[in-house]
């Protein structure tokens, strides 16, 4: 890792070098860097509470009509996914505390909302009624939204790295789903 952490690691390198992002996110940098790609302006925002930033990039893909959301997190020298999220074409986020929360509009034009919170591993779904001490959901309320995994592989020590997820059977849709 750089001396000044995730804000020195060049986004164009880290993205190219992804291999849990999709193909159309990981050559985008490769074959017109900057803004013009769908790139969106890095967002550094502490979502883990130890301290430091971690890296949250947005990429718009007009070709799929998504937007893929990523977000970092340095450990020692390796860098690593701890979100990978899909939505419509023009999601937006935000922080709330140390929440990240994407919108996006659905297929009938509704907003969908999704919060996500560190849970000492990654970024989970995250629901208020998810909290100590508060009254369980009921049957009929809406489950959790799922996200996939971001486990990661140890990396080399020398140098600052993507440590890649193992491999899956099936990779997750990238389509936005209601």
């Amino acid at each position: 890792m750089p001396a000044g952490g995730l804000r020195k690691v060049p986004l164009e390198d880290l993205l190219s070098r992804d291999r849990n992002v999709p193909g159309v996110v990981s050559v985008m940098p490769k074959v017109c860097p900057g803004a013009k790609c769908g790139i969106r302006t890095p967002v550094y925002r502490d979502l883990t509470g130890d301290g430091a930033d971690e890296l949250i990039v947005a990429v718009d893909d007009p070709g799929t009509a998504i937007t893929v959301v990523v977000v970092y997190r340095a450990d020692g020298k390796t860098v690593r996914p701890i979100l990978i999220s899909y939505g419509q074409l023009g999601l937006s986020g935000e922080t709330l505390g140390r929440d990240l929360v994407l919108t996006w509009a659905g297929p009938s034009g509704e907003y969908i909302t999704r919060r996500y919170r560190w849970n000492g591993k990654g970024m989970a779904p995250y629901r208020q009624d998810d909290e100590p001490g508060r009254p369980a959901s009921s049957p009929s309320s809406p489950s959790s939204p799922s996200s996939p995994d971001s486990a990661s592989r140890p990396s080399s020590p020398s140098s600052p790295s993507v440590a890649p997820e193992p491999p899956r059977s099936a990779r997750p849709d990238p389509r936005p789903t209601p």
